[in-house]
């Protein structure tokens, strides 16, 4: 949730006599609000000259995705402001008549990187240019603005700082509703789509009941079963869990792995968000971090029949009789008859019982 903050003015280069003064207003407000832009009220002269003052001022602006629930603007009273949306928009309006000036202008958004433009003046209120920055790691950021002077002569530079906190989510089971794993066939890469889709008619065929627990799932998600199962089979210390770094373009995961939710310990909302995922209680081994279900070549599917003796084609056209136990996933001669098709349980079977893949991995 974000604490806003409302109207603060940076103060700007006085020109003497009859000189206009100008500041320019920075605009912050995280993502996933829809508030209207405030008024802004005209600016008092210098020496009476009808360009006035530019000054700084809120607006809201823009709605990017992938970010946490927001309550109010951020940046909404001060230039410093806390969130769990890691995602802000910065802007510069015009609190004066600019439009005989233009302007350079930069954001060092504090995590190393920065936005450059160039932008003309406008009437006053106007809104002259608005850049949209994604925050990564929950920590503080300090940045800069500055508007550097181009041209014109009845307009001022001015510059300032403002400071964003990215605030982390506790670890718990809310966080199973981030970041959802795919059931759908459809989307496993072209050539295991077609192998599995084989395999599970045939099984279909021959009396067998599937059910498809997953089959694409985001690094994202990968990350958060890996480590919530770790922690919560007391295998990890969850101060020693890495911050999950995204692919270029990709959302970061901003889990506070030290906290907990209210009322839990961290081992408790840890084992909460594992039987959230619905992982097996019986899996022997941490889900994993990067695999083929994240490139998109297993899929985890339960299976199981009733009848005590059953026939399947196997990929070659023969048919297979199958009357052992278990009548699951683990049953020997399921594991051979999947493996004609290219569907490869996982190698070391009795640690889970659901996966299959490319290769048995």
């Amino acid at each position: 949730m974000q604490r806003g903050l409302s109207r603060a003015w940076m103060a700007a280069m006085r020109y003497r006599a009859r000189a206009s003064r100008l500041l320019v207003a920075f605009v912050a407000v995280a993502a996933m609000v829809a508030a209207a832009a405030a008024p802004v009220a005209a600016a008092p002269s210098a020496g009476g000259n009808k360009a006035g003052t530019v000054g700084v001022r809120l607006a809201s602006a823009g709605s990017p995705t992938r970010s946490a629930p927001s309550s109010t603007p951020c940046f909404q009273s001060s230039l410093v402001c806390q969130s769990t949306n890691p995602d802000v928009t910065l802007g510069l309006v015009s609190l004066g008549d600019t439009s005989a000036c233009t302007f350079h202008g930069t954001f060092a958004w504090g995590d190393g990187s920065q936005t450059t433009f160039t932008f003309s003046g406008a009437s006053n209120g106007s809104t002259l240019i608005i850049k949209k920055h994604h925050y990564g790691a929950a920590r503080v950021y300090n940045g800069t603005w500055a508007a550097l002077l181009a041209t014109g002569s009845t307009c001022h530079s001015s510059s300032g700082s403002f400071q964003f906190t990215l605030e982390c989510t506790p670890i718990g089971a809310s966080w199973v509703t981030k970041f959802p794993d795919s059931h759908d066939i459809s989307k496993l890469s072209p050539a295991f789509k077609g192998h599995v889709t084989r395999f599970i008619h045939a099984m279909t065929r021959a009396g067998i009941a599937e059910h498809t627990v997953t089959t694409l799932r985001p690094l994202e998600r990968a990350y958060l079963m890996h480590y919530s199962w770790l922690i919560a089979k007391g295998k990890l210390a969850a101060a020693k869990v890495p911050d999950f770094v995204p692919a270029k373009g990709k959302p970061y995961v901003t889990i506070c792995w030290t906290k907990a939710a209210a009322g839990k310990t961290v081992a408790q909302a840890a084992k909460a968000l594992v039987a959230a995922y619905g992982i097996d209680p019986k899996l022997k081994v941490a889900p994993a971090l990067k695999s083929r279900h994240t490139a998109g070549n297993a899929i985890d599917m339960s299976t199981t029949w009733s009848k005590r003796s059953i026939t399947i084609v196997d990929g070659n056209g023969h048919q297979v009789k199958i009357s052992s136990s278990p009548h699951s996933g683990l049953n020997s001669r399921l594991i051979a008859v999947g493996a004609t098709y290219g569907v490869v349980h996982y190698l070391t079977a009795a640690k889970d019982a659901n996966h299959w893949s490319t290769d048995g991995h």
